[in-house]
Parts: C-alpha cells; structure tokens; sequence
C-alpha cells in the first residue's frame, strides 16, 4: 500500500493532471452488516462486531468529457468486538463465575483503484457515483475470555480462560458509493457519502485455546501451574473465513489541485 500512497503523491504533483486533480480526506461511521454483524456465538460465520470507525484518502481524475473520471485510494476500518456476545455461550456454561472480556476490534486496511461519474445537480452540487476494487489486510484480533470463580471472596479459587490468537489475511476488496459534491469555492469542496465495502477474507491456522482451572493453590493467580488439580486444556486449529462488509457514512473536504 506504500506504492499507492506514493503514487498518490506523484500524480498530485503532475502539472499535465493538475487542472482536473483532487485529494480528499473523509471520516464517519462503519455499519457491520449480515453475518459480520450478527451475535449469534453458536454460528461460526457469526462476526459479533459493533459499528465503528472509517477513514479514507482519496485522489481523483476528472476526464476531459467532465463527467467520468478515475479514483485511486486507502481506507482503513476498525470495528470492536460485542464483549457480552463473546462470552454469552461459556456465561450458560458457568454461570456462577464473574466474566470478561479483552477489548478487541476487527481491522482492514485497503488500496483501491476505480472510475466515478459526476452528474450536476445544483449550480454548486455534484452526484458522484463510483465503483472501485482492489486489495485489503484484514486483521483478526487477539481476544480473551475469563470467567472466575471466588467463593470466598478472597481471590479467585477457580477460572475458565478462552483465547483466540491474532492472524491477518489479504481479501479481495470492493466498495459501490454514491454521494455528494458541495463546492463551496472552486478550490474547496464539502462531501458526503454512503458505500457498501465488500470484504470476505479466509484467516489460516486459527487456533483458540480453552483451559478450565480449579482449586488455584493461591486464591487470585491466573495460572494453569497454580491448579491444585491437572487443569483441562483443550485446543484447535482451523482456517477461519469471516465475511467482513460494512455500510459505511462518510464526510469530507476535498480540495482540487
């Protein structure tokens, strides 16, 4: 992606493109959608993720007919992980025990190139309608799950600990958006879309770990070595896809070169 960026920065600084250029910044929200989204832990496409956070730099080229155009740029995404979704399924188990959870978030990372198409609307407003693809690093976190046990108040005598390791993946990559163009002069412009970002990227070798730990010789220390009896330690390795789209709602400031 640091070829992108690059690339990002030599045509921006082209004299040939400069008439028709812009670089734009645009923040806003992430929705999960579909299986991404769902809190169902007993279905394992379940993403159990929260809204979150969007953030994409963008350079675009208007061609000469003015309407149609090329787009290349970076977005990053971050969606936390629903902490009670996590541990509702070992809370039915246990439900004596006090859980948590660590705080995690799914990310993804993209570079995408495209073509867009500009329709007047307004003396000072543009429909900006664009299609882009390319290739993301999506990200999924290390997260951990306990539950303990304190009987007697004075530290935990028994805990259950779940835990997934972090892997990352490279997907196929793909948004459809459509939006608003507000040219508050004609170097300045105000924007606002909505997108949906296609992602569904296959994580290898994800293994999740689940120890169970009774009669802790001293009461409160997390340890597998502080059982008083052999702890259960169950543990599995398997390729893991997760379907990853969001809807997402940007705004931003453009500014044409």
């Amino acid at each position: 992606m640091k070829y992108l960026l690059l690339l990002l920065i030599l045509l921006s600084t082209t004299p040939a493109w400069s008439q028709n250029n812009s670089l734009h910044l645009s923040l806003g929200g992430a929705l999960p959608i579909g299986k991404f989204a769902s809190k169902d832990v007993n279905d394992p496409a379940s993403g159990l993720a929260n809204p979150g956070g969007l953030a994409e730099l963008g350079y675009s080229h208007l061609l000469k007919d003015n309407h149609w155009g090329l787009t290349i740029g970076i977005r990053g995404r971050l969606n936390g992980i629903d902490k009670n979704a996590n541990s509702s399924a070992l809370r039915k188990i246990y439900p004596l025990y006090t859980w948590s959870s660590s705080n995690s978030s799914w990310k993804a990372l993209s570079a995408m190139a495209g073509v867009y198409y500009i329709l007047p609307a307004a003396s000072k407003l543009d429909v900006r309608m664009e299609l882009s693809l390319g290739t993301a690093n999506c990200y999924l976190p290390e997260y951990t799950v306990l539950g303990i046990l304190d009987t007697a108040h004075t530290g935990a005598t028994s805990f259950v600990q779940a835990k997934v390791n972090k892997e990352h993946a490279v997907s196929f990559s793909a948004t459809a958006k459509a939006g608003i163009v507000y040219h508050l002069n004609k170097q300045l412009n105000l924007l606002a879309n909505l997108d949906f970002w296609y992602l569904d990227p296959n994580f290898k070798h994800v293994t999740q770990t689940v120890i169970v730990a009774n009669d802790l010789v001293i009461p409160g220390v997390i340890s597998p070595a502080n059982a008083g009896s052999p702890p259960s330690i169950t543990s599995e390795t398997r390729d893991y896809k997760q379907n990853m789209s969001t809807l997402n709602l940007t705004v931003g400031v453009g500014i044409s070169l």
